[in-house]
């Protein structure tokens, strides 16, 4: 519809200006999704440390427990 009333320069010209930011859409999504895929590898890597050592804490003190009755 807009292009009905523009020049063949102006056309080429948006059509630049669309090609450019495309191109610019592409590489901030890319940046963007690899730092959220990052962010959440991080996160799970610390919640799973977390969830081991609490499963060893466990371990520990059922050890200390049977120790102390023995």
């Amino acid at each position: 519809m807009l292009l009905t009333g523009m020049t063949q320069a102006e056309r080429k010209e948006v059509q630049q200006a669309l090609g450019q930011l495309s191109e610019l859409h592409r590489k901030l999504s890319t940046t963007y999704t690899l730092a959220d895929n990052l962010e959440h590898i991080t996160d799970g890597r610390d919640a799973a440390a977390k969830l081991i050592k609490g499963e060893i804490d466990l371990l520990q003190l059922e050890i200390q427990i049977l120790i102390n009755k023995f």
